[in-house]
């Protein structure tokens, strides 16, 4: 008998082990145009665990999830998007109500038939979404937010399957993803993009082996689409780079006619069995089975020419920082960890150069007053005229960082305060937080006011300035106004003066902001600039 339950309590100590796979991208991971009703069925299935999230961008209450909990494997119900007039980019998780799957089925089935071995799988993909605008690890705001969701959603599960005694090792990941980067503006940035989001992915997931199997719709756009070639390039220069990575053809996989966007069913399982196959036939430190041939071998010796000009310029912002005062050196560290990887390297670039910018160190005037400029990246742009506007009469700051949503704000609102006495906080939040819950950000924002109050500063609030109406979806007007109107009611409430930039600059857009971007031309950030000035001069007499 006492053998009998030490046995028992000796398989209770030891968990069962799983090897687990990680499916993420766009449309063709979510399995749009794959039909649930054209899944044959397999006995299999029922052996792989299985959690899972897709939706639109971005993640939100109208995703269809697991429930939080481990199911098996099976097909995914359809969603809820809202009306597309109502919010950008709702294209729906699957096309038909029957819902849909996408290449996890094919993946585990080959892997069932060729290992034989217990399979976890976590699911978290977003349609219609890019690396360059969703899954940003660097973006505390809607650009990282697919991103943020999938490493979520990885962690929770992780965390419950452990709380079941099953131990989950990270393997691989399936990313079915590139069609949205193909854009004249995304594609030359695609492979700098996706090798940080893997990097990125090992490191916030405590999964440095984790290997990336990497793949897109090779027929996207029907052989319109001039950037597909780029997209497609810039997957194999990833694998030629990183030895862990795997670029997987999907060339010949079936597609839905007329326009091909989306593999079928069939096409569906095909790919995730190649996926399959590409995690089979793989050996650490093996040579790509997709080794790049033309154009791929140039993309990555071009990567490796960036990666040596960027350790250049590495060591010459480090040799220039450690002869800086301490308290110069000081602002740098604190520039380091907060810049992130957009705005870090061109702050370096701009310093080696000796190229004043938003974020340079000042030295103040005890005589002047001190004035701490936060928002986001328009905020940076028209740091450098306010200061030129002042000069002689404020020490201009501005907070260490692209502010973001209010989110990043109560995250980091200490170190953008410091440790300085300011007489004067010019603060702005809103176009970061135009996927906010109105309620969430009218309290945030209640937040912020309440700990720059307790400086002792005086306030002054800028109103987001307009976005437009773009055609893609990406800017939509309505939130910016949605957002100036609750921001409105919290300073009035505070009793804080309201620099509005909004409308001061909306009768010269045409003339002064980017087409079809948040962003301005420089007369456009000379203008704000120096409307920004006249309402510090105003507030600190």
């Amino acid at each position: 008998m006492k053998r009998f339950l030490f046995l028992c309590l000796l398989s209770t100590l030891h968990a069962e082990t799983r090897d687990l796979i990680l499916v993420a991208g766009q449309s063709n991971a979510v399995g749009f145009d794959a039909y649930a009703t054209e899944l044959p069925a397999d006995d299999s299935d029922k052996d792989v665990m299985f959690w899972w999230r897709v939706g639109d961008p971005p993640p939100d209450e109208h995703d269809v999830t697991s429930g939080g909990k481990w199911t098996t494997l099976q097909p995914q119900p359809k969603g809820s998007p809202k009306e597309k007039n109502n919010g950008a980019r709702q294209y729906g998780n699957f096309a038909k109500a029957e819902g849909g799957f996408g290449p996890e089925i094919g993946f585990a089935r080959e892997m069932k038939a060729k290992e034989g071995k217990p399979l976890a799988i976590i699911k978290a993909a977003f349609s219609g979404t890019a690396v360059a605008k969703d899954w940003n690890p660097d973006d505390p705001g809607i650009g990282g937010s697919c991103y943020r969701a999938l490493v979520e959603t990885v962690k929770s599960a992780v965390t419950a399957a452990k709380a079941q005694n099953i131990e989950l090792k990270f393997r691989a990941l399936v990313w079915v993803q590139g069609e949205s980067d193909a854009t004249p503006a995304y594609a030359p940035l695609y492979t700098k993009n996706l090798a940080h989001l893997i990097t990125r992915l090992r490191s916030d997931l405590a999964a440095p082996e984790l290997i990336a199997l990497i793949g897109v719709n090779t027929r996207f756009g029907n052989g319109k689409n001039a950037n597909m070639p780029l997209v497609i390039e810039s997957q194999k220069a990833v694998d030629a780079q990183d030895p862990l990575a795997v670029y997987v053809d999907t060339e010949g996989a079936e597609t839905l006619p007329p326009n091909h966007t989306h593999f079928t069913a069939k096409g569906t399982l095909e790919i995730g069995r190649r996926y399959a196959v590409a995690l089979l036939g793989f050996k650490p430190g093996q040579a790509s089975t997709n080794p790049p041939k033309g154009e791929p071998t140039n993309a990555a010796e071009a990567a490796a020419q960036k990666a040596k000009a960027d350790a250049e310029v590495e060591a010459k912002y480090q040799a220039l920082v450690s002869k800086l005062p301490a308290d110069q050196q000081a602002w740098e560290r604190v520039l380091q960890d907060q810049l992130g990887g957009f705005y870090l390297p061109i702050h370096k670039r701009e310093k080696i150069s000796n190229r004043s910018s938003a974020w340079d160190f000042v030295q103040d005037d005890p005589k002047l007053p001190r004035v701490l400029l936060i928002g986001d990246s328009v905020s940076r742009g028209y740091t450098q005229a306010v200061r030129k506007v002042l000069a002689g009469k404020v020490n201009v700051h501005r907070a260490p960082a692209n502010c973001g949503p209010t989110a990043s704000g109560l995250k980091n609102i200490e170190v953008w305060l410091g440790g300085g006495k300011w007489d004067l906080i010019h603060f702005n939040f809103g176009i970061h937080d135009r996927a906010t819950p109105i309620a969430d950000y009218q309290q945030r924002l209640e937040q912020l006011v309440e700990r720059m109050k307790k400086t002792g500063a005086e306030l002054v609030w800028a109103s987001s300035t307009p976005c437009p109406d773009t055609k893609n979806g990406q800017y939509k007007s309505a939130p910016i106004l949605e957002r100036n109107t609750e921001a409105a009611e919290v300073m009035k409430k505070h009793g804080i003066a309201i620099d509005d930039l909004f409308t001061a600059i909306t009768p010269h857009l045409a003339t002064m902001q980017n087409p079809d971007d948040v962003h301005f031309t420089a007369q456009g950030y000379d203008f704000l600039g120096e409307t920004v000035a006249k309402a510090i001069e105003a507030a600190l007499k």
